[in-house]
């Protein structure tokens, strides 16, 4: 195996990337060349684009809910993040209310 194929591996290579001020489409790069998709390097790219693509953040959301990885806990705080700091109220209370509704039907497996 390939020493950066290990997604937590990737993950930490994402966030010093981001933490060095980095490009974002380097970081993008390493996301979508990745061979390991799991929910970790997922839930670490929607946290990336939280900080100022709001949109981008709930499109990679919407490819998880579609490629039925599992979602955490983690995955909805980096999410409504990006909403909130998105100063975009209507889509907070839209996934706010997504999350009570996933919650409330007892974590359905994605």
């Amino acid at each position: 195996m390939d020493m950066l194929e290990d997604e937590m591996s990737l993950c930490k290579v994402m966030m010093l990337y981001l933490a060095k001020g980095r490009s974002l489409e380097l970081i993008e790069n390493i996301f979508r060349s990745s061979k390991t998709k799991g929910r970790v390097i997922y839930n670490t790219m929607i946290s990336v684009y939280g900080k100022h693509f709001a949109e981008n953040a709930h499109q990679l959301f919407l490819e998880m809910v579609n490629n039925r990885i599992r979602l955490s806990g983690h995955t909805f705080k980096y999410h409504l993040e990006a909403w909130t700091i998105a100063c975009k109220p209507q889509r907070t209370l839209e996934f706010l209310h997504f999350m009570i509704l996933f919650f409330i039907k007892g974590k359905k497996k994605m």
